[in-house]
């Protein structure tokens, strides 16, 4: 084959070019980046996705989150901060925005540095699966949840719905409260569930009513 008779380099020309400021604030969420904050529980994001940039002024910085079905590639020579200035970034908003995810850690570096924050900073349960030695992974199974919701609509009512408080939930499934507070809210969210408070006859709080619908997941 000629390759020298191909056009390629002989007035053809690609399409890839730098985005302009305009493009990248319609396609990116900013959300102001406040790990400091978030770990205390306030100003938490509401949108999720992957921090795939920033934007530093004097005293803040601004993360630009592609909040689509995406997925994403690091490439990198060693050392130049591939997870120090990518991932853990990642890590921090994925904790902040309630985001479920499985991590490779073929060196620890992030169980040291990030389970205790996802652990006492976001409510989050760390589980180790490790492929070369299974018997020192934590017993942990990934469809625990969805078996006892399943058996809590089996139990409690005809009609789909019942009424276990949060504390309940969190002891049955093994999880904390703040992460039963976010499966629910994500439930709700996509239209799972329908969510309705309840009083007691003296008018204080009672547990919510969770009701199950008919929608079909998205996946």
């Amino acid at each position: 084959m000629n390759i020298k008779a191909r056009t390629v380099g002989r007035g053809q020309h690609g399409t890839a070019r730098w985005a302009t400021r305009g493009e990248i604030a319609r396609t990116y969420a900013q959300v102001d980046f406040t790990p400091e904050r978030w770990r205390e529980g306030r100003d938490l994001p509401d949108k999720q996705g992957i921090v795939v940039g920033c934007k530093n002024r004097k005293h803040t910085t601004t993360a630009l989150v592609d909040t689509g079905d995406v997925h994403a590639i690091m490439i990198g020579a060693a050392g130049v901060g591939k997870t120090a200035y990518w991932l853990y970034p990642c890590l921090e908003y994925a904790l902040a925005s309630g985001m479920s995810f499985l991590s490779t850690d073929t060196k620890g570096d992030v169980f040291r540095n990030y389970a205790g924050i996802a652990k006492d900073c976001y409510g989050y349960r760390v589980s180790v699966i490790d492929l070369r030695n299974p018997t020192k992974s934590d017993g942990f199974n990934l469809l625990h949840l969805v078996n006892k919701y399943a058996d809590l609509y089996k139990q409690e009512g005809k009609e789909g719905q019942c009424f276990p408080s949060v504390p309940t939930i969190a002891r049955q499934t093994k999880l904390s409260e703040a992460t039963v507070h976010r499966a629910i809210k994500d439930l709700e969210k996509e239209g799972f569930l329908y969510v309705t408070g309840r009083q007691r006859p003296n008018g204080a709080d009672s547990s919510n009513l969770y009701t199950l619908t008919d929608a079909e997941p998205g996946w």
